[in-house]
């Protein structure tokens, strides 16, 4: 297994960044204009969906189904 210093040893030189994902947590942490995890899904769903609250609601109930 490599050490935490050899993988960023790897990093600077391969001259390529890094894809990080952070999740809405961080940017509602350090913003104030941003949303959590649902409202984010939701904002999403409204961009084809009329009712986003509903089908948000729909698809949660769905997947704790399985």
């Amino acid at each position: 297994m490599k050490s935490i210093q050899e993988i960023f040893d790897n990093l600077a030189s391969s001259e390529m960044l890094p894809v990080i994902f952070a999740g809405s947590g961080i940017t509602k942490r350090y913003t104030s204009n941003s949303y959590d995890w649902k409202r984010l899904l939701i904002e999403c769903i409204s961009q084809y969906n009329a009712d986003p609250e509903n089908k948000y609601r729909s698809i949660k109930l769905m997947s704790n189904m399985n």
